[in-house]
């Protein structure tokens, strides 16, 4: 990892980012400090988040969650760095200015352009362009859009040509590297575009779009991560359907119709996943056009004459029922549904649909028929949870049990135990053994034990509880449940806790595991537990007392 703190955002994941990006907004990143030179440590929802950072790059990081351990990176680590970027730029606005020397006699690009003619520039220009590959594209981005040609949008393509080629390897792939230089390349395009939808020069926004598309989807599966460009192919659709709110000449309408119709049907276009934004263009379109049945005579010509993955089909199949549906065709659209009950994501389409205008009994029966399909495969969550609400509307707590079973056994989610017990009928204790059993006879996982844990609180089972907190020997789901087992069985709690962390500081050392145990006798100080944590404290003091960084944490005891 070597990552620069200014441009962090740009070599983490979506999914890590966001969350982060929340966790520092709610200032969720506590005690933020320089333990050693360039070394930080933060804690960040109960983790703790190591970072080693130069005055401009982020080294490593490290975090305690199981996210970090799986991916290499988590939300917790993102949020850090975000907040220590924030203390390094405060730091840096309150040091003293350093004194500048009189710059009034400086040679600066400014200076030179403002003495030299201009036929002397344009040559330097030309000849730094022929030898400077990078600087000829980076020109012909700024300046395309001031060129006529007799093709106008060959321009656009060209430029995007040249630009890969000159990113590609060999073996044609294109490093991360090559990507940040292309994306200049079409940042550049894309500014010209909104510019050109700003000044009502709507076909050069129109040929900008097509360009992306047609030469940035062939390479998507050439980039390690191709999050960026995918973006900017959405960014070129979504031109497309701003002109159709806007008083574009029809014969534009016309011609971006006859390009969907056209282009979609590149076999590059379903491998990389861009096919569902020409359907959605193309609807738009045909709305506009009122063109709707044409568009069905297309789509179903092309469902016969075209290979489709199934994935591809199923979303040819969607748009065509979208498509009946506006044209209030009820019938051939349920037609079009019972002829294709296999394709899960259909029904699931469907489904939603119903449920949205409220046609409860459609939804039903759909939902029925598609978790009897042993290829529901990953709808079938979405399915049941479906089911569960339709269950709920009609007071079927037979139906809510069922569903909520088979919910809360494949997600590990304590909702679906709630669902599952305010439906049930019958001895409700021995359906929570059969229930434990079952959960324990699954695969281990961190959502599997929080799960056990949660039912023994939930049910009151506090010897349950207590044993298995000593059974998996965790200080976290200790921590977790401590405040109502306290309520119950403090003794044992406290004796719990002494037996934890005692075993956890017999076996762990350094700075790390000091101040997780400072913070979990804060958690108990804060929690009312200060007579436990003194005793506990000169224990610790009388038995590591050469324990120096240990010491040094529990001070504020």
């Amino acid at each position: 990892m070597n990552y620069s703190l200014r441009h962090f955002e740009q070599n983490v994941e979506e999914r890590p980012l966001v969350l982060g990006e929340q966790l520092f907004e709610r200032n969720a990143v506590l005690k933020l400090q320089m333990v050693e030179k360039n070394l930080w440590i933060a804690k960040v929802d109960d983790f703790e988040v190591e970072l080693k950072v130069t005055p401009t790059k982020l080294q490593s990081a490290t975090c305690e969650c199981d996210i970090y351990a799986e991916k290499g990176m988590c939300e917790h680590i993102v949020a850090s760095v975000l907040q220590l970027r924030r203390r390094l730029d405060q730091i840096k606005k309150n040091s003293p200015l350093k004194k500048t020397k009189n710059n009034t006699n400086r040679l600066t690009t400014k200076t030179i352009l403002n003495e030299i003619e201009e036929s002397a520039l344009k040559r330097f220009v030309q000849e730094y362009a022929s030898k400077d590959r990078n600087f000829a594209l980076a020109l012909k981005a700024r300046f395309v859009g001031q060129v006529e040609i007799s093709d106008n949008k060959e321009k656009y393509l060209q430029i995007l040509e040249d630009a890969i080629k000159n990113v590609r390897k060999k073996d044609r792939t294109i490093s991360h590297r090559g990507k940040q230089k292309l994306l200049k390349i079409i940042d550049e395009l894309m500014q010209q575009s909104e510019l050109a939808l700003a000044q009502s020069h709507y076909r050069s926004a129109v040929f900008i779009a097509q360009s992306f598309i047609e030469k940035l989807t062939p390479i998507l599966r050439k980039l390690n991560d191709s999050k960026e460009i995918e973006n900017y192919i959405k960014k070129s659709f979504q031109v497309f359907h701003q002109l159709l709110q806007l008083p574009v000449p029809p014969a534009l309408i016309e011609e971006l119709w006859t390009y969907s119709t056209h282009e979609f049907t590149k076999i590059t276009y379903r491998i990389n996943e861009i096919v569902p934004q020409f359907y959605r263009l193309q609807r738009s379109l045909a709305e506009k056009l009122q063109s709707q049945d044409a568009l069905l005579d297309l789509l179903q010509e092309f469902s016969l004459q075209m290979q489709y993955s199934d994935e591809n089909y199923t979303r040819l199949l969607i748009s065509r029922f979208i498509l009946l549906e506006q044209l209030e065709r009820w019938e051939d659209s349920a037609h079009l549904v019972k002829a294709h009950l296999n394709h899960p994501n259909l029904l699931l389409f469907v489904v939603r649909q119903a449920m949205s205008r409220k046609d409860y009994a459609q939804a039903k029966f759909l939902t029925e028929r598609g978790l009897e399909n042993p290829n529901v495969g990953k709808t079938k969550a979405a399915l049941e949870d479906i089911g569960i609400q339709l269950a709920q509307l009609e007071g079927n707590q037979e139906k809510q049990a069922l569903y909520a079973a088979s919910r809360l056994f494949s997600s590990n989610q304590m909702k679906y135990f709630d669902l599952l017990k305010a439906a049930h009928k019958g001895d409700w204790n021995r359906k929570v053994d059969e229930i434990l059993t079952k959960i324990q006879r699954s695969t281990y996982s961190l959502e599997q034990r929080d799960l056990i844990a949660s039912i023994f609180a939930s049910e009151a089972r506090f010897d349950d509880l207590l044993d298995y907190i000593r059974k998996l020997r965790s200080l976290d789901i200790l921590q977790t449940f401590d405040e109502l087992l306290l309520k119950h069985r403090s003794s044992d709690v406290y004796k719990l806790y002494e037996e934890l962390l005692l075993n956890y500081v017999k076996h762990h050392v350094g700075r790390k595991a000091a101040v997780r145990v400072r913070d979990k006798l804060q958690h108990l100080y804060n929690n009312g537990a200060r007579k436990f944590v003194q005793n506990f404290v000169q224990k610790l003091r009388s038995t590591y007392p050469e324990r120096h960084i240990l010491m040094e944490e529990l001070e504020r005891f």
